[in-house]
């Protein structure tokens, strides 16, 4: 454990300068324009125009993590706060990025140190912001090594360094929903891997979190309800109280959302409609129009492109590919080396069935060949091919560890 300790302590002091050294994305103005809402939550405002039209539609916890970072460490109101360092009523409440801040993204490439005044005072928000995304991505890091720990130590480590030496690993730094959807993910997958009846309550209010971060977060949900189906076949329970586990957990998942989203309390039934119907033709159709290029049309562009990416032997995102010298799929081969180990193992049922759920997913669904939307599925590559790594080093291991008690007992034999 001693390593371990050591290992989180060295990534834990270099993560505010990696931070730092991010460049700003376009969409973290956004996310800190849009903070406010949590100032007008606190103050339970609802009847503020802000909390009509489009800009509101969607989840919204990213905005109230980084709204509380800001309300906290600033100590003022997020809206005094912004309106002091210059952000205008236009900022906070439109949705469209404004000139000063493409200026800075595109102008002066994101950077903290280049922007010049008085811009790069309005960018403190940001910087702020970022300190709990990069608690998140710290929480991410140790949610790995936790989730592959039962295996061995070394295996924990190997795949939260993989994933801290990603190249997808920065993204989760930025005041972003990837850092808070995805920590959210990986904890109730850590929650459901300690399968027991008190452990059913925390993973639905983190199902309710995790759809309450991004839409993509009911993979969470789905991912429980495979527990619940797996564990009461397992179980032998009637079809009728596994139907009901399922129920009360998809219910409560959503009163979650709508307890968090004023805008959904006059009409919740109407509003989540629209809230689905919203992101799917507006939000998904204004990107097809304006990224043409990105789109995964079909089932082999898609999957070409995933394998390419992520698995082909010169992926950008493979955990392994920028460190392999021989040119040969090595995050191919560890992958699916390291998913057949995990269907054996009783202790990794639950981590299986999200690694098996993942891939499905982004092989089959998704929509847009953006770096962020791999994260989820980098961290799957992680976790397998560390597993993978370990067994194949396995017999050397034990092959070590029997010539050296040989070599003992021979020593001890000949003592005089």
């Amino acid at each position: 454990m001693l390593i371990s300790l050591i290992f989180f302590v060295f990534i834990a002091l270099q993560l505010p300068d990696t931070s730092n050294s991010v460049p700003i994305h376009g969409d973290e103005f956004h996310y800190i324009n849009r903070s406010v809402q949590m100032q007008y939550f606190l103050d339970r405002k609802f009847e503020n125009p802000f909390w009509q039209g489009d800009m509101t539609i969607g989840p919204k916890l990213p905005e109230y993590f980084y709204g509380a970072t800001l309300r906290i460490l600033a100590g003022d109101r997020i809206d005094d706060y912004l309106r002091r360092l210059g952000y205008t009523e236009q900022n906070l409440c439109c949705s469209d990025i404004q000139n000063w801040e493409l200026q800075v993204v595109h102008q002066y490439g994101g950077s903290f140190t280049q922007t010049p005044q008085p811009f790069k005072a309005r960018l403190e928000p940001i910087r702020l912001a970022r300190i709990t995304a990069m608690f998140l991505s710290f929480g991410i890091l140790i949610l790995i090594f936790l989730l592959v720990r039962p295996l061995s130590i070394f295996a924990g480590i190997l795949a939260s360094g993989l994933f801290y030496l990603s190249p997808l690993f920065p993204l989760t730094l930025r005041a972003k929903g990837d850092a808070p959807l995805n920590f959210l993910l990986l904890l109730n997958i850590y929650i459901l891997s300690k399968y027991q009846r008190n452990t059913v309550p925390l993973s639905i209010i983190t199902c309710g979190l995790a759809v309450s971060t991004k839409l993509n977060g009911i993979l969470s949900l789905l991912l429980l309800v495979s527990v619940i189906i797996f564990y009461g076949i397992r179980q032998k329970q009637k079809f009728i109280r596994i139907f009901f586990k399922i129920l009360a957990a998809s219910l409560v998942t959503v009163f979650i959302f709508i307890l968090l989203h004023p805008y959904t309390w006059k009409h919740p039934v109407v509003e989540l409609i629209n809230t689905v119907n919203f992101y799917q033709k507006i939000v998904v159709g204004s990107v097809i129009e304006r990224f043409p290029y990105d789109i995964l049309a079909d089932f082999p562009t898609r999957a070409a492109t995933v394998y390419r990416m992520t698995l082909g032997t010169h992926a950008p995102y493979g955990p392994l590919s920028h460190f392999s010298v021989i040119p040969i799929p090595a995050d191919a081969i560890l992958f699916i080396l390291g998913l057949a180990s995990m269907v054996f193992r009783k202790n990794m049922i639950v981590l299986t069935l999200w690694c098996l759920g993942i891939t499905a997913y982004i092989f089959l669904l998704l929509q847009f060949n953006w770096d962020r939307y791999y994260i989820p599925f980098v961290i799957v590559l992680c976790i397998t091919e560390s597993i993978g790594l370990f067994r194949l080093l396995s017999p050397a291991r034990r092959i070590a560890v029997w010539g050296k008690s040989r070599q003992d007992g021979l020593k001890t034999a000949i003592r005089p």
